[in-house]
């Protein structure tokens, strides 16, 4: 008897109601994942299109307002349902009831880790035998190949779509001490290590021997406010590798003026070939006077050094 052959959808949610221009590393792992195992997988690009074909699904959703594609709402309440498998922020992340988010935050956080389909499957990177391991799976950073493609093919320029073809991305940390209550990590209380460095950093070249991605996304929820046991390391590694890099979701200014190492923090920082602008976030206004301190040391080791901050508006805080 001939097996079936398995086919997995992925699907973007963010992507297909156009509400991000970044790929989703969760799904850029699951593509790592079923590469590794010899599994056809395809990023789902048509919000309506038939998923009959496909063997299961898995959907990602960052954000909340992102609206769930047809083709999912279409499988709701029938047997098509079944085959879907749902995550991400975007599902939780404006639950009020402390103790419910607290056990959706949990169980999201270790979805795929209990999956029992891909705990039928090999692990290629160490940690255990079966089963994808977050932390240390390469994601495949060409899944999105076919989305820009289809996107030059209407007339864009590929340049536009570069955050999807020229970057490694992962997480060296993850968690936050801030409590800040419009963040996902509200309920963290520690900084703790995440990935190593190589687990995500694409070595690939083209024919002439060029990095196809030669910069590196770093998505940590507050970097500078982990341990110096944990900082210094990764960051002189970072340093090391002479590749251009960014804090995407911004480092805390503030962490300059509180930490008795915010000088050694700023030099660092200083040395490092960071990609475009530094920025940090600027989430309270009652702030203002910390980051005025932190700033005067920041600017001691990089006067010259492109200077931005996220400001967080419209969030009554109290």
């Amino acid at each position: 008897m001939a097996r079936i052959k398995k086919i997995i959808g992925l699907i973007d949610a963010d992507l297909l109601d156009n509400g991000t221009r970044h790929p989703n590393l969760v799904l850029l792992k699951l593509a790592g994942f079923f590469h590794d195992n010899g599994i056809q997988f395809e990023l789902i690009l048509d919000p309506k299109a038939d998923t009959s074909h496909y063997t299961k699904i898995y959907m990602s959703r960052v954000f909340t307002y992102t609206e769930l594609p047809e083709l999912y709402i279409r499988a709701k309440g029938t047997s098509e349902e079944r085959k879907f498998h749902c995550g991400g922020t975007g599902f939780y992340a404006n639950e009020a009831n402390v103790m419910e988010y607290r056990k959706m935050r949990e169980d999201d956080m270790n979805r795929l880790e209990n999956d029992e389909f891909l705990n039928s499957l090999r692990n290629f990177h160490g940690g255990k035998e079966y089963g994808i391991n977050m932390a240390r799976q390469m994601p495949y950073y060409h899944l999105y190949d076919s989305f820009v493609n289809q996107q030059v093919e209407k007339g864009f320029k590929r340049e536009k779509y570069k955050d999807y073809q020229k970057y490694s991305i992962g997480f060296l940390t993850r968690g936050c001490v801030r409590h800040c209550p419009f963040c996902v990590n509200k309920l963290e209380n520690h900084i703790l290590p995440y990935s190593k460095l190589q687990c995500f950093l694409d070595e690939e070249r083209d024919d002439n021997g060029k990095l196809i991605r030669p910069y590196i996304y770093l998505w940590d929820d507050n970097f500078l406010a982990s341990d110096p046991s944990i900082w210094r390391p990764l960051l002189e590694q970072l340093i090391e590798t002479k590749r251009p890099f960014q804090f995407r979701q911004g480092l805390d200014e503030r962490m300059l003026a509180e930490s008795p190492y915010g000088e050694e923090m700023a030099e660092m920082l200083s040395r490092s070939r960071y990609h475009g602008d530094f920025i940090f976030a600027f989430d309270n206004w009652k702030d203002h006077e910390l980051i005025e301190k932190s700033l005067k040391i920041w600017k001691r080791y990089n006067p010259k050094k492109g200077t931005k901050f996220y400001l967080f508006c419209g969030y009554k805080q109290a």
